[in-house]
């Protein structure tokens, strides 16, 4: 396998873990905390996902929850109560943004950042 084929495996992993990922954020909007989930609780879902739908550590998870921020499909909140504590998955957490529900409700478009399995027009 060369250099290229490696990189679009892992970019169409990544896009699967970023649909689970999103997946387990809209699953708790009827959460008691009004939708919001923390990083850690996303991957604690993902347990049953299996180890090739699961991200390689927390930096990795970080990341791809941070590109579903950025495509506006979660909103995310820093609840660090100190400067010194990390940004980590511990104390961050994450909502679904109409965008994210709209898209697991197959009204947005499918796009190469999530892989739900519906097929990209180029």
């Amino acid at each position: 396998m060369n250099y290229n084929e490696r990189q679009a495996a892992m970019n169409k992993r990544n896009a699967r873990i970023r649909h689970q990922m999103l997946k387990a954020v809209y699953g708790s909007r009827t959460n008691r905390h009004g939708g919001w989930i923390t990083g850690r609780g996303v991957l604690d879902a993902l347990d049953w996902c299996g180890p090739d739908i699961r991200p390689d550590n927390d930096d990795h998870a970080t990341g791809l929850l941070s590109d579903l921020v950025l495509g506006g499909y979660l909103e995310a909140e820093d609840n660090r109560e100190f400067d010194s504590q990390p940004y980590t998955l511990d104390y961050v957490t994450y909502r679904a943004t109409a965008r994210g529900s709209g898209f697991i409700n197959l009204t947005e478009p499918p796009t190469g950042l999530i892989d739900d399995g519906r097929i990209l027009k180029t």
